[in-house]
């Protein structure tokens, strides 16, 4: 079986493809067709492997996994963080200039 990408480029066990809706890469482990579509196992980490249909990837190189596995954790807002910077964005308490519901 001949499994191609978005772009009509092959996909075979071992290729690295990217999810471009979330920006998912990983590499395929397995591949199936169901129902006329076809579907890849991708491992993106070392616990999540998840099926894609292949009208919906695109074939990339491994050398964007490894860029995206050595991101500086500094770059990689945590929650508390977060949390940190919606609390001084939204005070929690209102002016007396606030205007009442009703």
């Amino acid at each position: 079986m001949v499994v191609k990408d978005k772009q009509g480029r092959e996909i075979k066990v071992g290729t690295y493809v990217i999810y471009p809706t979330t920006g998912t890469i990983g590499e395929v482990l397995d591949m199936e067709e169901k129902d006329g579509e076809t579907w890849v196992l991708l491992q993106y980490d070392e616990l999540t492997r998840l099926w894609y249909n292949t009208d919906y990837l695109q074939v990339t190189d491994k050398k964007y996994k490894k860029i995206e596995e050595e991101r500086d954790e500094s770059e990689i807002d945590t929650e508390e963080r977060l949390k940190d910077q919606l609390d001084k964005a939204m005070p929690s308490e209102l002016s007396d200039d606030a205007v009442g519901g009703g």
